[in-house]
């Protein structure tokens, strides 16, 4: 699984923790990731045995994502502990703090990031 698989499953699972529904739009918008991967991605976790869709509750033409593993499940747990360690972290950062680390992972990202680095001589 790779960094995205892995995020969308940790969307997926805490919208199913709020007992909220994510259509795939929505997880396109919170992954920040074209529709198109979204569909490649949502076809890869539905054949992995992650997620299935199923029919929005209000709205017949839409779809919902349905984590397949339930909160009783090691993996749920697993992320859900993480994800509230990490959720405490994060709060606990002054705004200060908060916009320094931004500024600072902003930074590495950029880098980091390949598109439009000059490419060394092959």
């Amino acid at each position: 699984m790779n960094d995205t698989d892995l995020s969308a499953l940790a969307h997926l699972l805490q919208a199913d923790h709020e007992d909220r529904t994510l259509r795939p739009i929505d997880l396109s918008r919170l992954l920040n990731i074209s529709t198109a991967s979204t569909t490649t991605l949502i076809d890869r976790l539905e054949k992995s045995g992650h997620l299935t869709r199923g029919a929005h509750p209000t709205d017949k033409r839409a779809l919902v994502l349905i984590p397949t593993m339930g909160e009783n499940t090691d993996v749920y747990r697993t992320f859900s502990v993480v994800y509230q360690r990490m959720l405490a972290v994060a709060q606990s950062l002054t705004p200060t703090e908060a916009e320094t680390v931004s500024k600072f992972l902003g930074q590495m990202t950029a880098a980091i990031d390949t598109e439009g680095a000059p490419h060394s001589p092959a």
